[in-house]
């Protein structure tokens, strides 16, 4: 198929001028180039003017033009009947000098124009029957009819008769059987007669209607060929064209002449006397006696879809499609005798210029589209830088004496102005001048690019990256000038333009660049947001390709390479498991393969981040630790959150049952509790041992209950035991605190009284758990003792209801009543003896009334494990003395045992003194002989004294 209108874009608006061409573009574009479907249509308005309608059924439309008899334009190229499926008919009629209709179909409509272009009555169905074959003519200045039949169902033969402004004013019926053909001609204004064909009997004929639908005559069965045309020569007479004959007829249907030898495609009436009929590519002039008068040729190759029309009585005007060539719609217009007064002049559809943006200097070709003249004559082309092209103004370019067929074109050296330049080029058939047409080329120079960033080593690249350059193009100060196009790409070697970023982005797009200013006559930075997570992490280089409108460009890439790296970081870190007991460090780790690892942040309880590999643990609590690095390609990492627990405090007690020592208790099973907190880690678990009468019984580990508490019970104990657990608190960081005894607790159902135990001598021992809980408190009477407790009378503290033999400790006191003087050195003493495996804590002191008077020699605070303590006391009178007696108590094992011993000093005086001394000395009574010698050796040592005295006064 043959080029038709330019390649170019710009140029597919350009207006399409012509005189005998109905447009400039090839057949092929409005008629199927191997169908026979393509229509024309010619109606005379006045003596200068006629209305040339086609169809084109490659874009289903239809056109229309009103030209001069001259071939001059009035009005170009207007479109009609749109999306039309098929031309089976198409009718051009003339109301007056003013208006004029198309019918077309299928489907059939008709519409009216005015001659100036403008439509009158919009488009119009005429059919609803199925018809698809029509002719129209025009009864008066207002009014129309329209016959119309067809082969398929409802293509009966009706005729319509419409005003001008598309009101239909009669309809009928005039035949019942489909039609193969129908025409119609007016006779005048209120008669016309209708010509039908049939393919069954009476096969074929006509009628004269009045324009009330009135039948007025018919005639059948007149010999219709298989295509047929009518034209009215006065108000009485008709001729039917057949394509190989010839009848003249009146309205009463006589036929008045005939010709049986030659016939043709389309008729038109001259005068009453003339009539002319187109047959192939000749058109021929009849007398009304069907004799011929001229023969004469239009056009030197085979036509079809011929329309003829009348000026007046002595030129008409054919519109015709030429097979020949490159089968181009065209007209010519004749006088009777065959004389042609215009013609087809040579036909420029348009020109090329490339290329259209030139750099200076470069060699541009100038090619003329689908050159065409209706004789074949030899072209010449003019061009011009200005208008009105010819063989005197070309100073752009010529091209002289091309032949058919037609190639023509013509090169020439682009300036250096870096202007647009505005050409007009005209063909010359060596007789008329083909419409000028117009194209321009632009003068230009290369813009130029400059990579700013990425170009340096060692750029790394994440996330949302600028990609920076440098621009300017010296002939564009605004988008009125032209585009600056640019294509980005990012690649593996340096200048392979590998992977697109972006293909021909427009530096004016707003939306795609961000610029400095869109002067690209000076240097202007521009800025495009690449998205480099699209991307596979890798080494790549920027390539820059910037051009404008003509194609001219300028190339850069990077210098060096860079890392597009958009893999985040990865951190971890050895912190221990679960609760710590001592001071920790973290030690966090960041390892990145790409860019590197840059910084490792870290968060303590929610303190702010602060840079480090390290956390360092010292204070007790469950940490909360988070962390996260940042690589060189500033990737940030999601946050880690762990937890570093630490605790280095052990839990605490609270003693609970018994809530103080409980004696004499009559059930025998007690369970034993104390409360365990732990305000880090929390109370775990309790470590138990549980002792009768001070020996160990049984060991084991009870968890804290919901409450808080360790509990363990005791069963199955027997009168007179004492019972206490020893506890040893656990929390969930493996903490172990101190031990703590409980109370005790004494299950005896048969108290007894006490005496002094059999380790020792002089004084009560009372076996405790626990603190001293009110046991060996000093007392006055058993208000000032705890509940299960008495006041002793004679030790003068609290005790049991039931002393307990002594399993802790034996012990001797030194004395129970003791002689003392001012001047003497004396001293009061205990010695205990530990009977347990386990050293025992020894608390010693003396009530108020023995307080002034004794003082402790040194202090002791232990008895060790199966080992031997005395504890003494020195005693301090005065030459006033006169006796004391009070209580010395002596607390072993945290209250485990206490010792209470009633003391009292008396003053020495004589012989008593001395035999209270010897007492005391000895520690225990003398017998009763030795008492005897004793007091006989101090009677006779008082004789010796008295004597010697009595001697000295003498002498």
């Amino acid at each position: 198929m043959n080029k038709a209108i330019g390649i170019k874009d710009k140029n597919k608006l350009l207006m399409f001028i012509f005189l005998i061409f109905f447009n400039q573009i090839s057949v092929a574009d409005i008629f199927n180039v191997s169908g026979t479907t393509g229509k024309t249509s010619v109606s005379v308005l006045d003596e200068n003017s006629f209305a040339l309608s086609y169809f084109n059924e490659t874009v289903s439309n239809g056109y229309f033009y009103i030209f001069k008899k001259d071939g001059t334009i009035v009005v170009n190229r207007t479109r009609f009947g749109q999306s039309v499926n098929y031309a089976y008919a198409l009718k051009s009629s003339a109301f007056s000098a003013n208006y004029f209709s198309i019918s077309w179909s299928s489907p059939l409509k008709f519409a009216v124009w005015n001659s100036i272009g403008g439509i009158y009555t919009s488009e119009t169905a005429i059919d609803t029957e199925g018809a698809s074959y029509v002719d129209s003519d025009a009864l008066d200045t207002n009014a129309i009819v329209f016959v119309k039949g067809g082969t398929s169902a409802g293509g009966q033969g009706f005729f319509d008769i419409f005003d001008i402004n598309g009101e239909l004013k009669n309809e009928t019926n005039f035949l019942s059987a489909n039609c193969l053909g129908v025409s119609v001609t007016t006779l005048d204004e209120n008669t016309f007669v209708v010509i039908y064909k049939l393919n069954t009997s009476p096969y074929n004929g006509f009628k004269v209607y009045d324009k009330n639908g009135s039948l007025i005559a018919t005639k059948e069965s007149i010999g219709l060929s298989s295509s047929f045309e009518s034209a009215t020569l006065d108000s009485n007479t008709f001729v039917i064209l057949n394509s190989g004959s010839i009848q003249i007829y009146d309205r009463n249907t006589d036929l008045l002449y005939s010709n049986s030898t030659q016939g043709g495609q389309v008729i038109a009436d001259l005068n009453s006397n003339y009539f002319v009929v187109v047959d192939n590519n000749k058109f021929i002039v009849f007398k009304r006696d069907a004799t011929i008068v001229s023969t004469t040729s239009f056009s030197s190759s085979s036509i079809s879809s011929p329309s003829i029309a009348s000026f007046d009585n002595k030129t008409i005007v054919i519109s015709f499609v030429d097979y020949g060539g490159n089968r181009y719609g065209k007209f010519v217009v004749y006088d009777i005798n065959g004389t042609l007064i215009s013609q087809t002049p040579p036909t420029l559809s348009g020109f090329t210029i490339e290329p259209q943006y030139a750099k200076n200097g470069e060699t541009l070709t100038l090619s003329v589209e689908l050159p065409e003249d209706g004789e074949n004559n030899d072209l010449n082309l003019y061009c011009a830088t200005t208008p009105s092209a010819s063989s005197t103004n070309n100073d752009f370019c010529e091209s002289l004496n091309n032949k058919v067929p037609y190639s023509i074109s013509c090169n020439v050296n682009a300036g250096n102005d870096d202007l647009n330049h505005q050409i007009y080029c005209r063909l010359y058939d060596g007789k008329e001048y083909s419409i000028e047409k117009t194209n321009w080329y632009f003068n230009d120079v290369e813009p130029i690019v400059k990579l700013v960033t990425p170009s340096t080593d060692g750029n790394y690249l994440s996330g949302l990256q600028g990609i920076v350059f440098d621009v300017n193009d010296a002939d564009l100060q605004s988008n009125n000038d032209g585009n600056l196009w640019i294509d980005i790409y990012y690649s593996s070697t340096q200048n392979s333009f590998q992977n697109v970023i972006v293909s021909d982005g427009n530096l004016f797009d707003s939306s795609l660049f961000s610029c400095t200013d869109t002067n690209f006559s000076t240097t202007q930075t521009c800025t495009y947001s690449w998205d480099t997570t699209a991307i596979a992490d890798g080494n790549y280089y920027i390539d820059l390709n910037v051009f404008d409108d003509a194609k001219l460009n300028s190339i850069k890439y990077s210098d060096y390479d860079f890392m597009v790296d958009n893999t985040n970081p990865i951190t971890t870190d050895n912190a221990p498991s679960g609760w710590q007991t001592s001071d920790f460090s973290i030690t966090l780790s960041c390892s990145d393969a790409n860019s590197g690892c840059d910084t490792t942040y870290y968060s303590v309880d929610g303190s702010a981040f602060v840079s480090g590999n390290t956390v360092n643990i010292t204070t007790d609590g469950n940490h909360g630790v988070s962390y996260y690095s940042v690589d060189v390609a500033g990737n940030i990492e999601t946050t880690h959150d762990i937890n570093a627990p630490l605790d280095k405090t052990a839990p605490t007690y609270s003693l609970g049952s018994p809530d103080s020592n409980k004696a004499n208790q009559s059930v025998s099973q007690f369970t034993f509790a104390v409360k365990l907190s732990d305000a880090t880690s929390g109370a775990r678990r309790c470590f138990w041992t549980t002792f009768k009468n001070g020996t160990v019984q049984d060991s084991g580990v009870v968890d804290v209950n919901s409450d808080g508490y360790c509990e363990k019970t005791v069963s199955g104990m027997s009168n007179d035991d004492v019972w206490f657990v020893r506890w040893i608190g656990n929390d969930y960081a493996d903490n172990n605190a101190s031990s703590i005894d409980s109370n005790s607790y004494e299950y005896d159902t048969t108290p007894d009284d006490g005496g002094s135990s059999s380790g020792g001598g002089g004084g009560s021992v009372t076996v405790l758990p626990g603190g001293l809980g009110g046991v060996g408190s000093f007392c006055q009477n058993d208000l000032d003792c705890s509940a299960g407790l008495y006041c002793d009378d004679n030790a003068g503290v609290c005790v049991r209801d039931s002393p307990i033999a002594e399993t802790i400790v034996d012990y001797s006191w030194s004395d129970s009543v003791k002689l003392v003087s001012s001047d003497s050195n004396s001293e009061f003493s205990v010695v205990l003896v530990n009977k347990t495996s386990k050293d025992l804590p020894l608390v010693a002191s003396v009530d108020s009334n023995l307080s002034r008077y004794l003082s402790l020699v040194s202090d002791v605070n232990s008895l060790p494990a199966f080992g031997v303590r005395r504890i003494a006391w020195r005693v301090f009178v005065d030459g006033n003395f006169s006796g004391a007696r009070g209580n010395v108590v002596v607390v072993v094992g945290s209250g485990r045992a206490v010792l209470s011993h009633v003391l009292e000093l008396k003053p020495s005086v004589g012989l008593g003194a001395l035999w209270g001394y010897r007492l005391f000395e000895f520690s225990q009574p003398l017998p009763f002989v030795g008492r005897v010698l004793t007091l006989g050796f101090g009677v006779f040592v008082v004789v010796v004294v008295v004597v010697l005295w009595w001697v000295y006064k003498r002498g």
